[in-house]
């Protein structure tokens, strides 16, 4: 959760996060995550488009992220 605060304060209410801060909430609030999928920006085209295909290849790298996450009971 660190990776979200800035000095102990939220970071306004849009929050680019990586991949670890986005497990990190989810497992804090007690979600199990089932299924990580990466998913490429529709808007590229070309040689840029290419490169984002590539890069799902690696979730890191990755344009977008789709997670399934189910509520523990």
């Amino acid at each position: 959760m660190k990776t979200m605060k800035k000095q102990g304060l939220p970071v306004g209410h849009i929050r680019v996060m990586n991949i670890d801060a986005i497990k990190s909430l989810l497992t804090t609030n007690h979600f199990n995550i089932e299924i990580i999928q990466c998913s490429v920006f529709e808007r590229y085209s070309g040689m840029l488009r290419t490169l984002d295909k590539i890069f799902t290849v690696i979730p890191t790298l990755s344009s977008g992220l789709v997670i399934c996450a189910k509520k523990e009971l």
